[in-house]
């Protein structure tokens, strides 16, 4: 079984000047990365801008990166949808395609309480088997929070469910959800490239990351290097660092980095990982938004 660690590259998606998917696009991305060095693939996420996208879209998406990548890197496809029956449907497609694995993000927009977030990832669960999966936790762009409550109680019932994928700068949180299904590891990784190297020294497995695409070397030697350094971890339940954590009532103020504001919205032109990308055969310029002639 392959888990996500280190350098995890959140792919973009390579857009026609039409606005169909430049598959071509896709697989050339796919090949660059992985001769680059990066582990890992994480395709129709955020940065591939995945809830623009069709069912068949994002199929067509999972099984180019999968069938370019040809067991050279880790692939978990991005799953997660605007509807349980959509996200579900993509899951069965990761797991005909031949991915290792999946994310699944929260329910967006609708705002739900614990136990609703906890049935919603019970549901999808119930249906994978053994197959990994990632829960992915964006707040600012998903309205809904994962608690490490929730994904504790998650990962106690189904052994499928590896970790999460955090996308917000705060190490606090990054201890909660390692010690939140005690015994058990909880994988945990981040979705800032400002948050890897914190992530990795609290017990994290790594970072997610847009701007992977444009500057894929030194994401791939900063992997190398954390991999010649870092020393195994103590046997996880037994780890006084996260021992302290699973008891702690609250949290240090100084472990907290400054408020940070609600992540940007995408902008019509563009996001930075696509501004820096350049790449021969690879049309980073245009996102779905920016095809649009209407005003927002």
């Amino acid at each position: 079984m392959k888990l996500l660690q280190g350098a995890v590259c959140a792919q973009i998606t390579p857009l026609c000047e039409d606005g169909s998917i430049d598959l071509a696009g896709v697989r050339a991305l796919t090949r660059r990365l992985v001769d680059g060095g990066i582990p890992c693939l994480y395709p129709n996420g955020t940065n591939g801008e995945s809830l623009s996208l069709s069912q068949a879209e994002r199929e067509a998406v999972a099984q180019a990166v999968v069938d370019e990548a040809g067991g050279r890197a880790t692939v978990y496809i991005q799953c997660g949808a605007a509807t349980v029956r959509e996200t579900e449907a993509l899951v069965r497609h990761a797991i005909s395609a031949g991915a290792d694995g999946a994310g699944v993000m929260t329910p967006v927009f609708f705002a739900l309480d614990d136990e609703a977030i906890y049935r919603y990832y019970a549901s999808i669960l119930e249906g994978v088997g053994d197959f990994p999966i990632y829960a992915y936790n964006i707040p600012p762009r998903a309205g809904n929070d994962l608690s490490p409550s929730v994904l504790g109680a998650l990962m106690g019932r189904y052994d499928a469910l590896k970790g999460v994928k955090y996308s917000y700068p705060t190490t606090a949180k990054v201890l909660d959800y390692l010690s939140c299904a005690l015994p058990r590891r909880a994988s945990v990784l981040v979705g800032s490239d400002a948050m890897a190297l914190p992530c990795i020294l609290y017990g994290g497995d790594g970072w997610v990351s847009g701007p992977s695409a444009a500057f894929t070397g030194l994401h791939a030697r900063l992997w190398r290097e954390i991999c010649r350094v870092r020393q195994p971890d103590a046997e996880h339940s037994r780890n006084p660092r996260h021992q302290i954590s699973a008891h702690a009532a609250g949290r240090d103020p100084l472990l907290r980095l400054p408020s940070a504001a609600a992540a940007p919205a995408p902008s019509r032109k563009g996001n930075a990982g696509r501004a820096a990308l350049r790449l021969p055969g690879v049309n980073a310029a245009l996102n779905r938004l920016s095809l649009s002639k209407k005003s927002f």
